[in-house]
């Protein structure tokens, strides 16, 4: 029950990570091509083109590495960009797209999820000289 338990945070911490990057983009949009059109459009695309990767691929690999114990920086930014990497031999502009909203949704996932996984403070310490 932990576990899933455990799945369910982070596929949450997932889906809040990319609802603030997508609003993010949103604001990006409205500056760069006016209020109406670019922050709908902007804001949809994020949502459209991360829910799948984030949902499916980034969140279960990243409750992997949670449970094994490697959740490390370098892990997780190649997560959040290894969608962008492999759509950028079809569209770059989408690739690079994906490449900066996959590390942030990534590094916000991260850091809201900071302190899940293995605790090993309840490990009793030895007895001086009984080693």
């Amino acid at each position: 029950m932990r576990t899933f338990r455990l799945f369910l945070i982070v596929q949450i911490a997932a889906l809040t990570a990319l609802l603030v990057v997508a609003a993010g983009m949103a604001l990006v949009g409205s500056f760069t091509s006016g209020p109406a059109g670019g922050s709908k459009f902007f804001f949809e695309a994020a949502l459209f083109f991360g829910a799948l990767p984030v949902v499916a691929v980034g969140a279960p690999i990243y409750f992997a590495l949670i449970r094994y114990g490697k959740p490390r920086w370098f892990y997780i930014i190649l997560l959040g960009i290894a969608p962008g990497v492999v759509a950028l031999p079809f569209d770059v502009l989408l690739g690079g797209f994906a490449i900066v909203c996959g590390a942030a949704v990534a590094s916000l996932t991260h850091l809201m999820c900071r302190g899940l996984g293995p605790n090993n403070s309840f490990k009793p310490k030895p007895l001086r000289g009984s080693a």
